[in-house]
């Protein structure tokens, strides 16, 4: 272990209790792993990939039950101790849990004179604006998804969708996949 004290900060016994999951033993015996939030990601991802003859050698897609800075840093740690190149597939509301990446989104829209309405619900992030964030997000993503992902870290692939299960538009899913 590179870091010590790092780990030591991660790996603290009481958040590690929330840490653990079955899939995570996974990570110790691969070369590659693509994390995803949840089991819908997970089903829907890895039923793509097979259709599509992908081979899973050496490499896998493991559901991580949700995300949170925490546990974003922890995988990143173990991977990066046990040379496992990773990547993060998470969904668009993953911008409303980190307040950096909605911050610089924010200062985006408000460059690209964007809705003023939108800018404040995504500021405010009132759980009841959500709903309308998100119906608009799905009707204008394509205008800005692509500037968008530049603004995120390079370990993460920020989905379009807001959360797989509310997919109504399934070329979305598909255009985003094969990519």
């Amino acid at each position: 272990i590179k870091d010590k004290n790092k780990y030591s900060e991660l790996f603290n016994k009481p958040s590690m209790e929330r840490f653990v999951s079955p899939y995570i033993k996974e990570i110790f015996f691969i070369d590659k792993v693509l994390f995803v939030e949840g089991i819908d990601d997970y089903e829907r991802i890895k039923d793509r990939l097979i259709s599509q003859n992908f081979v899973f050698y050496n490499c896998d897609i493991i559901p991580i039950g949700g995300i949170d800075n925490n546990k974003l840093e922890r995988l990143k740690f173990i991977c990066e101790n046990f040379g496992v190149d990773y990547k993060f597939l998470l969904d668009f509301d993953y911008v409303y849990k980190n307040k950096n990446l909605k911050n610089r989104i924010i200062e985006f829209f408000r460059r690209k004179n964007i809705d003023s309405e939108i800018v404040e619900i995504l500021k405010k992030q009132e759980q009841e604006d959500k709903e309308k964030f998100k119906n608009w997000w799905d009707q204008n993503f394509e205008n800005f998804f692509d500037e968008i992902k530049k603004l995120v870290n390079q370990d993460i692939i920020l989905a379009p969708w807001f959360d797989i299960k509310d997919i109504k538009n399934k070329k979305i899913y598909e255009k985003h996949l094969d990519n």
